[in-house]
């Protein structure tokens, strides 16, 4: 068993207010939405630092709405 449980979910590291299985299923697109956020404006914060990209709020948050929009077409194609 590794890190992050086996498949039957035994053994799962859990962190308090994170998802996790058995939660609550309107709870798990909130948590989406917190990750996909972060997660596009530390790229963007990359980009900038290795990359020379000169910062802009505007772009970066067309860069996580671009994101966010990305992961709502991708979980309504699972529900689908």
């Amino acid at each position: 068993m590794g890190m992050w449980g086996n498949a039957t979910g035994e053994g799962v590291m859990t962190f308090p207010g994170f998802p996790h299985r058995g939660m609550a299923p309107g709870k798990s697109w909130y948590y989406s939405l917190i990750i996909v956020g972060a997660w596009s404006v530390w790229n963007y914060h990359n980009g900038c630092v290795f990359d020379g990209i000169q910062p802009s709020l505007n772009r970066v948050l067309a860069v996580v709405k671009d994101e966010l929009h990305l992961w709502i077409f991708g979980w309504l194609l699972i529900l689908v």
